[in-house]
C-alpha cells in the first residue's frame, strides 16, 4: 500500500512541473506579445504624432503589409515545391518525356508566379524587400527557361550546372523571404 502512495506522489510531483513549466511558458509568451504590442503603438504613436501620417493610413498600412507577408509566404513555398520538382526532373542521368513534361509545366508555373508577385500589393517600406525576391525569383525563372533549351538539346552535364544555379538561388530566396 505505501509503494501506491509514493507512485501517486511521485506522478503528483511530474504533472506539477509539468503545469508549472507550462504556466511558466505561457507567461513568457504573453510577456512578449505584451512587449511587442508595446513596440508597434510606440512607432505607430511616433508615426501619428511626429511624421503626420494618419491613423487609418497607418492601420491600412499595416494590413497591406500583413497581406503581403502571407502572399509572399504562400509563393515562397510554390517556388519551393516547382524547384523541387524541376531538380527531381533534372536528377535523372537521362532526360525522358516525363521530365521534359515536368521541367516545361513546372517552368510555365514560375513564370506565372513571376508575373502574379510583381504587381502585389505593398507599402514603401517594403519596396527593397519586394525589389530583391522579384530579381531572386526572375534569376530562379531565367535558369528554368535555360533549363527547358538544354533540356530540347538533351545536354545533361548542361542541366547539372544549372541545377547548382537553382540551389543557389532557392537558398537566396529562402534566406530572403525568412527575414520578412
Amino acid at each position: 500500500m505505501n509503494s501506491i502512495n509514493t507512485s501517486y506522489l511521485g506522478i503528483g510531483i511530474i504533472a506539477l512541473f509539468i503545469i508549472l513549466l507550462v504556466v511558466f511558458i505561457i507567461k513568457k509568451a504573453i510577456k512578449l506579445l505584451v512587449f511587442l504590442i508595446i513596440i508597434i503603438l510606440v512607432i505607430s504613436a511616433y508615426n501619428v504624432f511626429v511624421n503626420k501620417v494618419k491613423p487609418i493610413d497607418l492601420f491600412n498600412g499595416f494590413k497591406t503589409n500583413i497581406s503581403y507577408g502571407k502572399d509572399i509566404t504562400d509563393y515562397s513555398v510554390k517556388i519551393k515545391t516547382s524547384v523541387a520538382n524541376i531538380k527531381d526532373a533534372m536528377g535523372n542521368k537521362s532526360l525522358d518525356a516525363k521530365s521534359a513534361n515536368v521541367l516545361k509545366e513546372e517552368n510555365e508555373n514560375l513564370n506565372r508566379y513571376l508575373t502574379e508577385v510583381k504587381p502585389l500589393e505593398h507599402t514603401e517600406k517594403l519596396n527593397s524587400f519586394h525589389n530583391s525576391y522579384c530579381e531572386y525569383l526572375k534569376s530562379i525563372v531565367g535558369t528554368s527557361d535555360n533549363a527547358i533549351k538544354l533540356a530540347s538539346s538533351k545536354n545533361i552535364s548542361g542541366l547539372n550546372e544549372l541545377l547548382e544555379q537553382f540551389n543557389s538561388g532557392l537558398d537566396q530566396l529562402t534566406k530572403l523571404s525568412g527575414d520578412l
